[in-house]
């Protein structure tokens, strides 16, 4: 953690992260962010889930591709392809919490930003089709084919996200312990 005090002010300035599911991601933002805020009040504080990231987005997509097979839903087709294709769609939670103060929320808002669309990039654009070129080569139909498509790419915006985030990162045990260190009187 770089805590930096100037003139007696304590500005947090790190990337934590900690275990916990959506009611602790809840109460981060709800009740621990504007606690931290009243400590320095002019220090950006937030919180970011990868299951509200990349697990539920990807279950909303491969829900909506086994919406239009009229079979049944994400588990369904989750299941169906891995038995009959052996592709593997993982959508259990993974809850890991990603907590960014200061300097490190502006990273956070420039990395967002640059990863707005997957075909943003001329490289997201070919990872897309090598996806489409693999799955036609796998002779998978479409439901499946779409199914693998956008398991890749959240894959890959999951790792990319991993890759940035877990940088400089600080592990915490749980909630308590984040607030501890994120208060914490280290300075440099």
């Amino acid at each position: 953690m770089r805590i930096e005090k100037t003139n007696n002010a304590v500005n947090f300035n790190s990337i934590y992260s900690l275990k916990g599911n959506l009611k602790d991601l809840v109460h981060i933002k709800n009740e621990v962010i504007p606690l931290l805020n009243t400590v320095k009040p002019d220090s950006k504080v937030l919180a970011i889930g990868v299951d509200e990231m990349f697990t539920a987005p990807l279950r909303q997509t491969i829900g909506k591709i086994a919406g239009q097979t009229g079979l049944g839903g994400a588990d369904w087709l989750t299941q169906n392809i891995k038995k009959n294709y052996r592709i593997n769609i993982n959508l259990g939670k993974k809850q890991d919490i990603f907590v960014f103060t200061g300097e490190d929320t502006a990273k956070l808002d420039k990395y967002l930003r640059g990863r707005k669309s997957p075909l943003q990039s001329i490289a997201n654009e070919f990872s897309i089709m090598k996806d489409t070129f693999v799955a036609w080569g796998k002779n998978l139909p479409a439901h499946a084919g779409a199914a693998h498509i956008a398991n890749n790419f959240f894959k890959r915006e999951e790792s990319a996200f991993y890759k940035f985030a877990t940088k400089d990162c600080r592990k915490t045990d749980n909630i308590q312990h984040l607030v501890a260190a994120i208060t914490k009187d280290n300075v440099k």
